[in-house]
């Protein structure tokens, strides 16, 4: 499916505005319970981030989750709170996938779709020269060939 970047005010002289890949993706944290968000797509990012202020607006005691870490653009070390849900893309039909993603105490992190959690279940084209991208859910594997294995 094809989007349009969003364009955001510049604070550069040089730059009269930025753009970002911004979609709309819903959240699965259990039985009838699911939350709306937008987030940008962020192919730098090894993992799908969250900021822990949503897992607080969700009542998820996100410091009970098991921890990770992930190195941040300083090369620093960050604490991240894994949890599992799953998400969709509120612009393609069945796009609900079940997947893993990272609760995160920064000021610049509200939602970010990375590698891990968002791009392993989707197919993304970015084409920043013409300000549109296109998301697709990725193919699932062929199926196995040959007799099953005793």
């Amino acid at each position: 499916m094809k989007f349009r970047y969003t364009q955001f005010p510049s604070r550069d002289k040089n730059f009269p505005y930025f753009i970002h890949p911004l979609v709309n993706v819903t959240f699965y944290t259990g039985p009838a319970k699911y939350y709306k968000v937008k987030g940008i797509i962020d192919s730098g990012a090894d993992q799908t981030l969250l900021n822990a202020d949503i897992a607080k607006q969700w009542n998820i005691d996100y410091k009970k989750l098991p921890l990770s870490q992930t190195v941040g653009i300083d090369g620093k070390p960050i604490k991240v709170y894994l949890f599992d849900l799953e998400m969709e893309l509120d612009q393609i039909a069945n796009s609900r996938v079940r997947t893993r993603i990272g609760f995160i105490q920064s000021t610049s992190v509200g939602v970010l779709l990375g590698k891990y959690g968002f791009l392993e279940h989707f197919r993304i084209t970015l084409e920043a020269y013409n300000e549109e991208f296109y998301v697709e859910l990725k193919p699932p594997p062929p199926p196995i060939a040959g007799p099953p294995v005793p």
